[in-house]
């Protein structure tokens, strides 16, 4: 960052209100029922997934991604999340008669424009990714509709990134517009409703930690002697329209 980001104005008293720390004065919360409006915490849901998917996902070749959908137009969350419960326990015991150790799951839901739910689940093994038939074992296992399990390319090294992009940006041919691009960037976010759990993930799964780094020494040591995955930048104005310059690398220092 360019400076030092400036004192926070506000201060959250309840759920309900917070104290603007400037005038003093005693504030509502403005909510609503979607995520039209503001998306700035569901942009940190993601990113918060892009590190869990990262940090577990280092090895394509013991990866699943699986699509998990319904025949009707099944709008309920909680639903989506129950039957997804069932249908991993079914899988548990499949997983045990094959001889197979129990894989962890990460999960991730994404709405559509007609207001019904599916959900994308990366399965991941700690072997190389043994093959499943879709037709005759996956989709009955499912039963609630079209499914679909894939390995993930090899090319791909960053699957976080990808999977929340691929939850976040909306198909033109969905939104009822031919025109342009194939894809408009972040218009599913308004899709998710307030309060709703994008992803949910297995009790094995690994948290990302963060370490706080001189980018001239160690930082460099570690980082550059991985695969570097994505790197991007963007710019933040404050209220008193000063500007500050924030510049991201990702690397997968499984890959040298």
């Amino acid at each position: 960052m360019s400076s030092c980001p400036s004192a926070p104005a506000i201060q959250k008293v309840s759920a309900e209100q917070y104290l603007n720390l400037i005038t003093g004065e005693l504030c509502d919360f403005q909510k609503s029922d979607t995520r039209a409006d503001n998306t700035d915490s569901l942009r940190k849901s993601f990113k918060q997934l892009r590190d869990i998917v990262n940090c577990n996902t280092t090895d394509n070749s013991c990866i699943h991604w699986v699509t998990l959908t319904y025949a009707e137009n099944m709008t309920d969350t909680k639903q989506l999340y129950s039957d997804f419960d069932r249908f991993w326990k079914r899988f548990r015991r499949y997983c045990t008669k094959q001889g197979w150790n129990i894989p962890q799951y990460i999960t991730a839901i994404e709405p559509q424009q007609r207001g019904a739910w599916h959900m994308h689940c990366l399965i991941i093994w700690d072997m190389k990714r043994p093959f499943i038939d879709n037709n005759s074992v996956f989709a009955p296992m499912w039963g609630h509709g079209f499914t679909k399990i894939q390995g993930v390319p090899d090319e791909c090294d960053n699957l976080g990134a990808y999977l929340s992009a691929y939850l976040s940006d909306m198909s033109l041919t969905e939104d009822g517009n031919g025109q342009g691009k194939k894809y408009v960037k972040g218009a599913r976010l308004k899709l998710y409703p307030v309060g709703v759990n994008i992803f949910r993930h297995s009790r094995g799964i690994k948290q990302p930690t963060s370490e706080l780094l001189d980018i001239d020494s160690v930082a460099n040591e570690k980082a550059s002697a991985g695969t570097l995955t994505f790197s991007g930048s963007y710019t933040i104005t404050d209220d008193e329209g000063n500007k500050r310059y924030i510049s991201k690398s990702y690397y997968n220092i499984k890959r040298k």
